[in-house]
């Protein structure tokens, strides 16, 4: 199997210094049980919402080869869907959209990461042209250019969604109940930021960062920018426990 992966005061999220953050949109629920078990749910290509997932286009210059071609893109298909899944993570956490869509209205947390979960995230392009295969040119000195071009195209329309991937063997995955989980370093989880319309409480988080060995982690809160349609990440002073 090839490796999947490639290089790639004010809350910024690309400051030169700090470098790229990715964000983890989820329900509070499931952002919370990722702390408490220090562990992150895997997606597996069947879970994913766009149809498109590993269906490139196909064609061939040598039609009498169109028989086996087809047959040998479904097989890439079926390994690379059997063998890994992936982590969508978003370079920004500032775009109203992506929070009304995937942190359950507003209502979650999004987790952010400083590096790609011991993986190299990859970032995704956005076209108007479906990556297309040209089966009678498939080989191996050719095969990571196509697989690496299949797994991180999509449609153009997806391109607020800013999206980086961190594919990881799912072998290497913890299961239970039937779905994949990969561990969290500590020191990769920079931040929780709460959704605006969030119900779980910053001292409930800062709380439960340090039983499950978070201690550097920070918290912050999302809200309304007061001039744009962006939103806006307040830090969150941690509670004082000097008073427990």
């Amino acid at each position: 199997m090839p490796e999947i992966g490639g290089k790639g005061g004010d809350y910024n999220m690309t400051d030169p210094e700090i470098g790229l953050r990715f964000h983890k949109f989820l329900s509070a629920e499931h952002a919370v049980k990722s702390i408490e078990t220090r562990q992150i749910k895997v997606a597996t290509f069947d879970d994913l919402n766009d149809p498109f997932e590993l269906r490139p286009r196909f064609m061939t210059s040598e039609p009498e080869k169109a028989g086996d071609g087809r047959l040998l893109v479904e097989c890439w298909k079926d390994v690379i869907a059997r063998h890994y899944g992936i982590i969508c993570t978003s370079q920004d956490c500032d775009d109203p959209v992506v929070w009304s869509h995937y942190a359950d209205g507003h209502k979650g947390i999004a987790l952010k990461f400083s590096d790609g979960l011991t993986k190299v995230p990859v970032s995704i392009r956005y076209s108007d042209k479906r990556p297309t295969i040209d089966v009678s040119e498939w080989g191996p000195k050719n095969h990571g250019q196509i697989c690496d071009r299949v797994l991180t195209t999509k449609w153009q329309t997806w391109r607020y969604e800013k999206e980086w991937r961190i594919f990881v063997p799912l072998a290497d995955c913890e299961i239970r109940d039937g779905l994949y989980f990969w561990p969290i370093p500590p020191d990769d989880l920079d931040g929780m930021i709460l959704g605006m319309r969030c119900g779980v409480s910053a001292t409930y988080c800062y709380r439960s960062l340090a039983q499950n060995g978070f201690q550097n982690t920070k918290v912050f809160k999302a809200e309304c920018c007061e001039e744009t349609f962006k939103i806006r990440i307040r830090y969150e002073q941690p509670p004082d426990t000097s008073k427990d």
